[in-house]
């Protein structure tokens, strides 16, 4: 590239040294026909000549030094120059970014060496290619726009990051610097240096995902914060609230702007804060959650609260903060209230049935005693064998009734979830038989008949209850004669 800058110049200038040695001789050849003609003619002419000759050649034997000089300098300029060539060339070799040239169509016209470790081309295999055939296709619109911008604006300057399609069909992200060549105040292509970022893009989209996905967790954390049925907060160790979902702020009738930054002491009666201190200090010191109950002023009354405290540690299990979770626990409360109401009622109603049965005990065993008693001096008195009969039945079902009765009034066996049998001795077939007079007249309306049979191996007296089994047989027999009807 300097070469072609150098050496037209150098070639140019060598030529005048030949033209100055040609000048010298003529002048000399003059010199000496004018001093052999003044020879001849007159002698302070010849004086005259020879000091004008011998300036003339002073003169042009500075010339030639001075040419002479300039030749040299001009040898040592063009050493130096294919020297700075080299170096120039050694360089962008040589260095981590590739550097190029576009014609302003934007075709590759110089390409450093790097290029194939960049894109797998070789430079020979990109000159004379357009720079859009190593780009990502999606992104080769924006690219093209961002340079003919530059282009029209004449920018001089500009950095841009795009991704390219390497050789073996890789993507690779870059940062390409481009500057504008210009020539004679008219652009006339680019002269760029690229390298590789893909590392550092890398880092950027895991750094921008890792963001999203904690940006989204905080979402769902602020969501669930502020949709949650319990208080939710978190205090630093000075008791500085610097976490309170809405529940907290709607409870309490306060916004974010009182409560972050700030303690209890700023939006809360001293008594309640000093209270709400107490407890964190002593989570704090214990190292451990403590629970308590705390009632506070709501906006529609008071609130019952179930409070949870405990401890926040770091990674290295020290507590830097104290969260709490209240749960609103009136219903609770007032279901505990009522339950002890209740319990309280059932506990008079129990005491008013015992009073009522010990009363009842009394009122219905008089009666029923004197139906008994009456019973037997009538079967003692002279009778027929048909009020004998009667008189035996109504004795029985007094018996009968009086086990009964003694059972319902006696409230130990209700408690006791069970009733006593008997073991006495009875007449099991005078126990049967017993049974066809109580439901005579109702055989008779329905007109069915009842037939009593004992197998023959069953004893006549067994032990046992006889006014259990009396109730049994009353039941199957009135349940007999309600669904049979012939």
């Amino acid at each position: 590239m300097q070469n072609q800058t150098y050496y037209p110049l150098l070639l140019q200038q060598k030529k005048i040294p030949y033209i100055l040695l040609f000048a010298i001789v003529a002048i000399c050849f003059l010199i000496v026909l004018i001093l052999e003609r003044q020879v001849n003619t007159n002698k302070p002419l010849l004086i005259i000549s020879i000091i004008i000759g011998l300036c003339s050649v002073g003169f042009i034997s500075f010339v030639l030094f001075q040419i002479w000089k300039g030749m040299k300098m001009l040898h040592i300029l063009e050493q130096q120059g294919k020297l700075s060539e080299a170096k120039y060339q050694y360089i962008i070799n040589n260095i981590a970014s590739v550097v190029f040239t576009t014609d302003l169509p934007g075709n590759f016209s110089f390409v450093s060496k790097r290029s194939l470790q960049l894109t797998g081309y070789t430079a020979e295999e990109l000159n004379g290619k357009h720079f859009t055939s190593i780009l990502d296709q999606q992104w080769k619109e924006r690219v093209i726009e961002n340079y003919y911008n530059q282009f029209m604006n004449q920018v001089d300057e500009t950095i841009y990051e795009f991704p390219i399609i390497n050789k073996n069909g890789y993507k690779k992200w870059v940062e390409q610097c481009a500057v504008l060549m210009m020539e004679n105040g008219k652009p006339i292509g680019f002269h760029c240096i690229v390298r590789d970022i893909s590392d550092k893009k890398q880092i950027q989209f895991d750094l921008e995902e890792t963001e999203k996905n904690l940006k989204h967790q905080q979402f769902q954390l602020q969501s669930v914060l502020d949709n949650a049925t319990s208080i939710i907060f978190i205090k630093d160790l000075e008791g500085k609230y610097t976490v309170a979902n809405q529940r907290f702020m709607d409870l309490l009738q306060v916004n974010k702007s009182q409560v972050i930054g700030f303690t209890d002491y700023h939006f809360t009666s001293k008594d309640q804060a000093d209270y709400f201190a107490s407890l964190d200090s002593k989570v704090i010191s214990e190292r451990k959650p403590i629970e308590v109950e705390q009632i506070i002023e709501g906006p529609n009354g008071p609130v019952n609260l179930l409070l949870v405290k405990f401890p926040l540690f770091d990674q290295n299990n020290n507590v830097f903060g104290v969260s709490g979770i209240a749960t609103d626990i009136s219903e609770r409360t007032q279901y505990q209230k009522e339950l002890i109401s209740a319990r309280q009622s059932a506990e008079d109603a129990k005491l008013l049935q015992e009073q009522f049965l010990a009363n009842m005990s009394h009122e219905i065993r008089t009666p029923m005693n004197g139906i008994q008693g009456m019973t037997n001096l009538l079967l003692e008195s002279p009778l027929n064998s048909v009020q004998e009969n009667y008189a035996t039945i109504i004795k029985r079902s007094v018996n009968n009734l009086l086990v009964i009765i003694n059972d319902i009034l006696d409230f130990s066996k209700i408690q006791a979830g069970k009733l006593s049998i008997e073991a006495i001795a009875f007449d099991l077939k005078e126990s049967v038989e017993a049974i066809k007079p109580l439901f005579s007249h109702r055989f008779k309306k329905k007109h069915v008949d009842y037939e009593l049979y004992i197998e023959q191996n069953v004893p006549n007296y067994l032990i046992g209850d006889p006014y259990r089994l009396n109730q049994i047989l009353v039941n199957l027999v009135g349940n007999a004669i309600k669904f049979t009807d012939k």
